[in-house]
Order: structure tokens, then sequence, then C-alpha cells
């Protein structure tokens, strides 16, 4: 396969830059920490524009097979740096800043809720106890990429509730302004349906995306107690999950 075959394809111009590089790097042709191309290069070989080109290199990128450096380009990911023993999620904010888009928070919630006896069981909670929850959609550029819903224990962080939330990592507060230490997590991740989900993210109803549930665990007096649930549903064509080792939560 070389780039003129590919430009006589009627695939879209950014897929077909994309499915040659990607064959490239997997073939070993392009070999782990083997820098790629330069955007100029890529751009007069596949008689496209640079715009395309970068929009193939973020898919790459978000596959994980390719890293970008400040300063240096773009080189291939050597996969024996990939650890195998635990389970994380991106940071989204910082991916989509690598992929040189702008990220941004929507709050829709903030507010103390009864629980739910759905709810309440994964916290040690009573139905009806009360919980902070927190809905919060996630974009890049504008364009819807992840809704998420948060609960959480008021009694753990009773400020939480009135922090600027839209600007600041709940992460970071929880951890570094109200020293719980999150010491465990659980993850589940599936593919279904969008149903009534597509609509806030910008997909069919029968689309498929990511729908996870994540159990945060803190410590308190020796005592590994749950702290905080989450639920989301991610475009299942915008985000990544990426495999770690010694996962941080």
């Amino acid at each position: 396969m070389n780039p003129t075959t590919l430009q006589s394809s009627p695939t879209a111009k950014y897929y077909r830059v994309e499915q040659y590089l990607k064959q490239q790097i997997v073939m070993g042709q392009i070999p782990p920490n083997e820098q790629l191309p330069t955007e100029e290069v890529l751009t007069e070989g596949f008689g496209v524009s640079r715009g395309t080109v970068r929009k193939a290199i973020d898919r790459l990128e978000r596959q994980g097979l390719v890293r970008r450096e400040q300063g240096r380009g773009t080189f291939v990911t050597d996969p024996s740096e990939k650890g195998m023993a635990g389970f994380s999620l991106s940071d989204f904010a910082k991916e989509m800043q690598q992929q040189q888009r702008t990220p941004t928070t929507q709050v829709l919630k903030q507010k103390v809720v009864a629980a739910s006896a759905e709810i309440a069981a994964p916290l040690n909670l009573n139905a009806g106890d009360d919980v902070l929850h927190i809905e919060r959609l996630r974009l890049a550029d504008n364009r819807p990429i992840v809704f998420e819903e948060r609960y959480l224990n008021p009694a753990l962080c009773p400020e939480l509730i009135t922090e600027d939330i839209e600007t600041q990592s709940i992460h970071w507060l929880l951890v570094h302004k109200y020293k719980l230490p999150l010491v465990r997590v659980t993850h589940t991740v599936e593919i279904r349906e969008a149903k009534e989900w597509g609509e806030m993210l910008g997909v069919g109803s029968a689309d498929p995306i990511f729908a996870v549930e994540r159990l945060t665990y803190t410590k308190q007096n020796n005592i590994t107690l749950p702290a905080v649930f989450y639920r989301a549903f991610y475009h299942g064509d915008e985000y990544q999950f990426k495999a770690q080792f010694n996962t941080m939560i």
C-alpha cells in the first residue's frame, strides 16, 4: 500500500491517512519510538490539508498508537511501556488538550438529595439518606463528549456543594483540598445503545456509547469505606480507555 493507492479510494481523506499510517505501525515499518513523518511531508505526500493530517494523527493518538512530544513531533508508542496491571480512564482535560481541542465543563446539578436504594447500596447508606449529587457535561470544542454524575456522602466533604466544579477538578478537590485519600477503585465498563443519552451526546438512540460505573474508596481511622459512586456515558468515537500499571484514581 502507498499514498498514491490511498488517494484513489473514495473513503474520507483523514481515514485513508490514518489507515496507511496504522498499517505502517502495525507491520513494524515505523518501529516503536520512531518519529512519524512531519505534517508537511504527510500533507504533500497525500495531497491533503494539514487539518486532515492532524485529524488522522489525533485518531491514532486516541488509539494509543502514537504520542505527541511538545517541540519534537509525533512518535510511535512502545507497547512494552504499557502496563497491564490496572485500568483507568484517561484524564479528560489533558487528553483533549493533547488533541489540541478546548475542554469545557457544564455543571448541570450540584445539590444534596435523598439517596435512592440503587445509589445508597454501593455507598453503604440507607435509602433516603442525604447524598451530594453532581451532574456535569464535558465538552471539547463545544461538542459534548461525556455526561457524568457523582454521588458522595456529604459528611465526607460537606463544603464540596459550594465549590466551583466547572473549572476545578473534583478529584483534586477531594484529594488535595479536603485531604480525602482515595485508596481503591473498581470499574465497570460496557458498550450499550445510547437510548435516552443519545440526544445529550449528539448521537442516535441506537448508536453505541461507553457506559461506565466506578466506585472509589477512601480510608478513615484505618477503615476502608466507599466515597464516590460515579456513572458516566461516553461518546464512543471521541474517548479512549487505557490500561495502566499502578493505576491512579
